[in-house]
């Protein structure tokens, strides 16, 4: 049902993949919103990279909202620190 969850996500249908991810967050004691968040930003980390160095860098980029394209936003600019 996870992978069902986050193919809603990826077509942008939040309000489906939140209210699918309902009892998965109850199953965790989460709010499905937070449950759709660590879900995402873990499936991005390991995406990213095998290694637990990417992995970290990935996570501090979602942190800081630099893997989302947000107008006006010069991400090129915008690193983490190490």
């Amino acid at each position: 049902q996870l992978a069902e969850v986050l193919g809603f996500v990826k077509k942008g249908r939040m309000d489906r993949a939140l209210q699918l991810a309902a009892p998965l967050a109850e199953a965790v004691d989460a709010a499905p919103a937070q449950f759709l968040a660590e879900q995402c930003s873990q499936r991005a980390a390991a995406a990213y990279c095998n290694s637990k160095e990417a992995q970290e860098m990935a996570v501090q980029l979602v942190v800081a909202g630099t893997t989302f394209d947000i107008p006006g936003r010069d991400v090129n600019l915008i690193r983490p620190r190490q």
